[in-house]
C-alpha cells in the first residue's frame, strides 16, 4: 500500500485523472480493513491458532471451529467458534465449548462482596450419558473441583469505553447462547457415538466445560453491599476495590434445555433450590491468557 508521500510523488508525475481512482481505492482498502476487523473473524482465528500451537503444552485439542448447531425444541441455530477435545487419557471424555468475543476497548465489570471473595474451585459441567440401543439418555449438570481456582460473581456490568453513550448491556445473553450450543452439540455427540459404536460399547459418557474467551479488561469490583447509599443506590470509591484478573467464572441462573426440578412443595427453601438447579457456570478468560489458563487447568473431582 502507497504512504502518504509516495502518493504525493505518484500524483506529480502521472496526473490527477489517473491518481483519483487510486486513492479512491486505498481509501477503500481502509473501509474493508475496518469492516474485517469489526467482523471478529481475526480474532477467532488468532485464538484458534494459538491454542493449536501450544497444544503439545496444555493437551487440548482444536477438533472444530464455525461448527454448526440447531435446537429442535427452541428452533434457534448457530455456530460454535472454537470445540476443543481434551487428549489427555484422564479427560479424554471431556470437551470445552469456546466463544469468542472481540470488544473495542471494553471494561468487563464483576461485582463481588467483599465476604464471598475467596477463590472457589467448583463449576457446573454438562454431563450426558447414553448406551447404544437409544433407550436411555441423561443429560444434566454435574458440580466438578477444578484448578485453577477463580472469583466467582454473579453480575457483570459491560459497556465499551469508546461510546460513552451506549446503553450498558449484559453477559446473560452471550452465556445463555453458548450453553444452548453445548447442549446441542452434546446431542450431535450421543447420535455421532451411536451411529459410529456398532454395538460394541454399553455406553457412552461425555462432559462439556464452556469458556468465553474476550479481550475486554476483566475487572473485579469488590464491595460490601451494606456501604451503598440508600438514598442514590451508589458506592463511594473508597468503599470499593477495583482490580483487574485474568479470568472468573460467571455463575447465572440461564436458560437450559436440562429440565430440573426439586422435589414439589411451596416452601420458599424449594423455590430457592429450583432456582439453584439452572444455575450454569461460564470461565471468562482474557485472551492474552487462555494458553496459561488451558495448561492450568485439571479437574480434582467430579461430584455425582
Amino acid at each position: 500500500m502507497f504512504n502518504l508521500g509516495s502518493l504525493q510523488i505518484f500524483m506529480y508525475f502521472m496526473g490527477t485523472n489517473f491518481a483519483v481512482p487510486l486513492i479512491l481505492f486505498i481509501m477503500n482498502e481502509i473501509e474493508l480493513l475496518k469492516l474485517v476487523n469489526s467482523s471478529g473473524y481475526p480474532f477467532q482465528l488468532h485464538i484458534t491458532q494459538l491454542i493449536t500451537e501450544t497444544e503439545s503444552s496444555h493437551g487440548w485439542n482444536v477438533i472444530s471451529n464455525e461448527h454448526s448447531w440447531e435446537s429442535h425444541s427452541t428452533g434457534k441455530n448457530g455456530f460454535i467458534d472454537i470445540i476443543l477435545e481434551s487428549s489427555d487419557i484422564k479427560y479424554r471424555n471431556y470437551k470445552a465449548v469456546i466463544e469468542c468475543k472481540k470488544t473495542e476497548n471494553a471494561n468487563w465489570i464483576f461485582l463481588t462482596n467483599h465476604r464471598q471473595q475467596n477463590p472457589l474451585k467448583d463449576i457446573s459441567c454438562l454431563h450426558g450419558v447414553a448406551d447404544n440401543t437409544r433407550k436411555i439418555y441423561i443429560m444434566d449438570y454435574l458440580n466438578l473441583l477444578v484448578n485453577p481456582e477463580a472469583i466467582e460473581s454473579n453480575f457483570c456490568v459491560v459497556r465499551n469505553q469508546d461510546d460513552k453513550n451506549q446503553k450498558v448491556t449484559m453477559l446473560e445473553g452471550l452465556c445463555t447462547h453458548l450453553i444452548e450450543s453445548m447442549e446441542c452439540l452434546l446431542n450431535q455427540d450421543i447420535f455421532l457415538a451411536r451411529n459410529n459404536a456398532h454395538g460394541n460399547i454399553e455406553s457412552i459418557e461425555l462432559f462439556y466445560l464452556p469458556i468465553i474467551v474476550t479481550n475486554a479488561n476483566l475487572v473485579i469490583c469488590d464491595f460490601d453491599p451494606s456501604n451503598v447509599d440508600p438514598n442514590d443506590g451508589k458506592l463511594k470509591l473508597e468503599n470499593v476495590s477495583l482490580r483487574p484478573v485474568n479470568y472468573i467464572k460467571f455463575k447465572k441462573t440461564l436458560t437450559s434445555q436440562v429440565k430440573s426440578y426439586p422435589i414439589p412443595g411451596n416452601n420458599l427453601h424449594e423455590l430457592a433450590m429450583f432456582n439453584k438447579t439452572y444455575e450454569r457456570t461460564v470461565f471468562i478468560v482474557k485472551s492474552t491468557e487462555i494458553v496459561d489458563f488451558l495448561d492450568m487447568f485439571e479437574i480434582t473431582k467430579v461430584i455425582f
